[in-house]
C-alpha cells in the first residue's frame, strides 16, 4: 500500500481494503499470546516486500516484479480476492 502511494494512488484503495481483510484473518487464526511473534513476522514481510517492490520499479528487476506479484496473490487467495 505505501509503495503504491508512490506510484499508483488509487490502487492503494483497493490495497487497504485487501490489507484489512487479511488482518481479519491473521486475528481470527492467531494463537493466544503470539501478538508479539506476528507483530515481528509482519514487519519482516512489510520489510521484504517493499525491497522487492523498490527493485521491481526502480531497478526494473523483472524476476522482482514476477515474485511480489507471485506473493501478493497468494495472500489475496487467502482472503477470496484472487
Amino acid at each position: 500500500m505505501e509503495h503504491q502511494w508512490l506510484v499508483d494512488g488509487p490502487a492503494s484503495e483497493a490495497t487497504a481494503r485487501s490489507r484489512e481483510a487479511m488482518l481479519a484473518l491473521v486475528d481470527a487464526v492467531a494463537p493466544a499470546g503470539q501478538t508479539a511473534q506476528l507483530m515481528g513476522w509482519r514487519i519482516e514481510a512489510k520489510v521484504a516486500q517493499a525491497g522487492l517492490l523498490t527493485r521491481a520499479t526502480f531497478g526494473r528487476d523483472r524476476l522482482a516484479k514476477q515474485r511480489a506479484d507471485y506473493l501478493i496473490g497468494q495472500c489475496l487467495a487467502l482472503i477470496g480476492q484472487s
